[in-house]
């Protein structure tokens, strides 16, 4: 009967310990753009998600200075994390201040300030 129990004992100690080996995939690198200062997350649904990445434009430049405002891109990527498109709204913002994205619905709307 000790045989038969150390035998049982021996065997889940065996199992139990297998069962905590740790297995890590990683997948490919999300690549930022290059001036990106932020990213987070905008929305997400059964197609994947959608990120927003700020980054600095030039709003006006003089000769001893420049101004610059915020920007914005439109990153979405597949349920596998893997870049579906990438929108940048520079031209859309010119002269206007960068705000939010915003989730309505199935819409994703954007909030700049002039």
């Amino acid at each position: 009967m000790l045989k038969i129990s150390l035998f049982l004992g021996l065997n889940a100690l065996v199992l139990y310990a297998h069962a905590q080996k740790q297995a890590i995939a990683w997948g490919d690198e999300f690549k930022l753009k290059k001036g990106s200062s932020n990213i987070s997350v905008i929305h997400t649904d059964k197609s994947g998600v959608y990120l927003q990445e700020n980054h600095l434009a030039m709003k006006s430049y003089y000769v001893i200075g420049a101004s610059t405002r915020e920007s914005a891109s439109l990153v979405k990527l597949d349920n596998h994390l893997q870049e579906v498109y990438r929108s940048d709204f520079n031209k859309e913002l010119k002269g206007k201040e960068f705000e939010i994205f915003f989730a309505f619905w199935d819409k994703l709307l954007i909030v700049v300030s002039d």
